[in-house]
């Protein structure tokens, strides 16, 4: 057993290296507001991330809401758990954006095949996965702008900023 705080993780080098950030158990920021899920929550398996973005939503969806703003909930990256929190916000009744800067799915949209999902005795393509995913995040009413990123995020004010880039 390792006392808490006894290890600190960091992504880089040792001369360079990021912080990894904090996360609650329903994967909150030390910036209240900002929560974290799928690989960069250091979930890289696809039902692992799914099932963060869920509990990051349900924890989300407890908050009080403030009206007047364009959205809720911006949820950067089409991966599993940005796919998957843009599902359950949406079918919550939380008005949702996912912002995308390639193509949804994240690296599990790029797998020729995945085998081991459920209800999927056959198998299925990253791809095809991910196409679902989409449609059904669009079916609840959440709004997809793929191939534009997230070019900032202003977190002096609440409610949070996020600044898209422009298109190219």
């Amino acid at each position: 057993a390792c006392p808490f705080d006894a290890i600190e993780l960091v992504i880089g080098t040792q001369t360079r290296g990021v912080d990894v950030p904090v996360l609650s158990p329903c994967f909150e920021t030390s910036v209240p507001g900002l929560f974290v899920a799928g690989e960069l929550g250091g979930m890289g398996l696809i039902r692992n991330a799914i099932e963060q973005g869920r509990q990051a939503v349900d924890s989300i969806a407890g908050l009080p809401r403030r009206g007047g703003f364009d959205f809720d909930l911006v949820i950067v990256g089409a991966g599993p758990a940005g796919l998957a929190a843009g599902v359950y916000a949406a079918s919550e009744g939380l008005d949702t954006i996912i912002v995308e800067g390639l193509a949804p799915g994240g690296q599990a949209g790029t797998s020729s095949r995945i085998e081991n999902y459920l209800g999927f005795p056959m198998g299925i393509s990253g791809n095809d996965l991910a196409a679902r995913a989409f449609v059904q995040a669009e079916k609840f009413g959440a709004t997809l702008a793929v191939a534009r990123t997230a070019a900032r995020l202003d977190c002096d004010d609440r409610p949070y900023e996020v600044h898209i880039a422009e298109e190219s």
